[in-house]
């Protein structure tokens, strides 16, 4: 990952794009400031759990739709506990009901 400045910065994805920003952040050494995961899920767990204690006290942020039928929210859930466990930043889930895949709680009638 180029960048300029060479300092560390904030990664961040969703979807697909939150499951790259995490293989990023847990299979290689880029400095990083945080992580803002968006209806992402686990890809390569037992990979990424492994190396979760090189990204100890890294700020997380997880949003994820209770709602999501395409990549389910106990996934998310999941991931946000194990990275508690490995003491992986401070992670906040939000977690909004009726809301699914998708980035903003906005719903359009008709």
């Amino acid at each position: 990952i180029g960048r300029s400045g060479g300092g560390a910065f904030v990664l961040g994805g969703y979807s697909q794009g939150a499951m790259v920003t995490s293989e990023v952040a847990f299979r290689s050494d880029t400095p990083l400031r945080a992580l803002v995961l968006l209806s992402g899920t686990m890809v390569d767990e037992a990979s990424w759990e492994r190396n979760f204690s090189r990204r100890r006290g890294l700020p997380v942020f997880i949003a994820h739709g209770r709602a999501d039928t395409i990549l389910p929210f106990a996934v998310a859930d999941r991931f946000r506990l194990k990275l508690e466990a490995a003491g992986v930043g401070k992670e906040i889930i939000r977690n909004e009901p009726g809301i699914g895949y998708r980035l903003t709680a906005h719903r359009q009638e008709g």
